[in-house]
């Protein structure tokens, strides 16, 4: 295992941080079906977003994007990467667009649905956009709080991998590792 030590690096504080980097990357991904029963709560609060072929991707009409996005309050606040959002060419040209969801409920189920989303605000460098999407209101979802703490060194992510096809479906993924 490699140390890495950075101080004063842009966003954190002074004080000097250090990171273990292990040698190999080894994932510790579950599924649904291997966790417990909190953990599957979650579920309810996060989505996979999809862009639509024929209006989101002009140039390439046989691609779309995909990512996963986490609700962080009843009126539709979600949080998601701008990396995910960049595939919405209509959500960043028109600041608003339909975006079609699929969701994994927590008895493993799924759903699907189309909502309209307005962007709010969004950050390339920061790799994450915030939106405010339109919930219809017969949805149940569970809300991730967001508070300032300590993070790490254990850590959990949960989403929707490019690289864990289920079929056609992107399989709803824990990971758990190290910071």
């Amino acid at each position: 295992v490699t140390t890495i030590r950075i101080s004063k690096a842009a966003g954190l504080s002074a004080a000097t941080h250090s990171f273990l980097v292990p040698e190999e990357d080894k994932s510790n991904r579950k599924s649904l079906s291997d966790v417990d029963d909190n953990l599957k709560k979650l579920a309810l609060g996060v989505v996979q977003l999809r862009s639509r072929h024929d209006a989101e991707n002009l140039l390439s009409p046989n691609s779309s994007g995909s990512g996963t996005g986490y609700f962080l309050s009843a009126s539709g606040l979600m949080m998601t990467n701008h990396h995910v959002i960049d595939d919405f060419k209509t959500c960043v040209q028109d600041l608003v667009c339909d975006i079609d969801f699929n969701q994994v409920l927590p008895d493993g189920t799924r759903r699907s649905f189309t909502a309209k989303a307005s962007l709010l605000v969004f950050s390339q460098q920061y790799d994450f956009a915030l939106l405010k999407v339109t919930l219809h209101k017969d949805l149940n979802f569970s809300f991730f709080k967001i508070e300032k703490q300590k993070i790490g060194p254990q850590l959990m992510t949960l989403g929707y991998p490019g690289d864990m096809q289920d079929g056609n479906d992107t399989r709803l993924t824990y990971s758990f590792g190290n910071l």
